[in-house]
């Protein structure tokens, strides 16, 4: 396997297999074993075939190392579990700047497309139990909108502190479209796009619905309004764990107090304040304005589904624009 570089650039750091860039020595470290780990994967599944006996003695033997060494890991203290778009790579930037809180893997996604790889693969993402100390170890995924993250979450790690950062779902939704188009994914204009969004969807979420093990890359990727809906996608996990387990934010606070929004974390989580030296965003995406038309149908659009979400929270958030 080839071995992962890492080039020094203007106090940036970069990994050259993927240009994944980040201004922390220990942030590339983590995410060099998310590569490693994968690597190792893809190297097993071209070297056997999938249906063959060795396949499976292979299979069998790394679940098993994996549950051993499982054994002597921890697991997260606490979950960013929402949502895409919405300012998670800038929030983990600072959130890593405190003492107490150590780089941590982001978009493992264990509990939507990787829950049967079994809670010993996820355990190698976490450190050994004796260097953990009296640090939290966290994980970032967008598992809010998948149906069946939140009763995995809870029969893995019932006591963790649940964090969500939620934008404006119109900006949201329109910076997802972004990335997609940007990501080659995407052929559509965004009003296209919205307007095709139930044709592309609303057959795979029926089949996840039915089918836990059902992984939908259509769903991942075509979203745009879906992931929105944030009241609906909540509702499971409100029903599951405790109220006091969640803290739930806007991105347009974390935008307009950065620091107060990162403190009143960290008070979440049980942790002292602590002072952000880079507030600087991270994987924003400049595009054309939104079309005025566009922008109010989905205000009207949104507007029963964000009241439903303030009043779950308790919280309002000035979206109506």
């Amino acid at each position: 396997m080839n071995s992962i570089f890492i080039i020094k650039l203007a106090n940036k750091h970069r990994c050259e297999l993927c240009n994944y860039t980040t201004n922390y020595d220990k942030e590339l470290n983590a995410h060099k074993k998310t590569h490693k780990q994968k690597k190792l994967e893809k190297f097993v599944a071209k070297k056997l075939p999938p249906n063959s006996s060795m396949y499976s003695m292979a299979k069998s033997a790394y679940r098993l190392s994996m549950n051993t060494s499982s054994k002597f890991r921890t697991l997260p203290d606490f979950l960013i579990f929402g949502e895409s778009k919405c300012g998670t790579n800038s929030l983990y930037a600072n959130l890593i700047e405190h003492p107490k809180i150590p780089p941590f893997s982001k978009s493992i996604h264990f509990f939507d497309a990787a829950f049967d790889n079994g809670v010993g693969w996820y355990k190698q993402y976490f450190p050994p139990k004796w260097k953990k100390k009296d640090q939290l170890n966290g994980e970032s995924s967008p598992y809010l909108n998948y149906p069946h993250s939140a009763k995995r979450v809870f029969s893995v790690v019932p006591d963790v502190k649940l964090v969500a950062i939620l934008r404006n779902p119109i900006d949201r939704a329109y910076s997802n479209w972004k990335m997609e188009t940007e990501f080659g994914y995407e052929n559509l204009s965004f009003e296209e796009g919205i307007k095709e969004e139930e044709n592309r969807i609303g057959k795979e979420i029926e089949k996840v619905l039915e089918n836990e093990n059902y992984w939908s890359l259509p769903l991942f990727r075509y979203s745009y309004l879906e992931r929105g809906k944030y009241a609906k996608n909540l509702k499971s996990w409100f029903e599951i764990f405790p109220k006091d387990q969640f803290l739930i934010i806007s991105s347009e606070d974390f935008s307009s107090k950065p620091q107060e929004t990162v403190n009143n974390i960290f008070q979440f989580l049980n942790l002292s304040t602590h002072t952000i030296r880079n507030l600087e965003k991270k994987n924003v995406r400049k595009a054309a304005k939104m079309n005025e038309k566009t922008r109010n149908e989905l205000i009207e659009f949104f507007k029963p589904h964000n009241e439903r979400l303030f009043k779950m929270i308790n919280k309002k958030f000035d979206w109506d624009k």
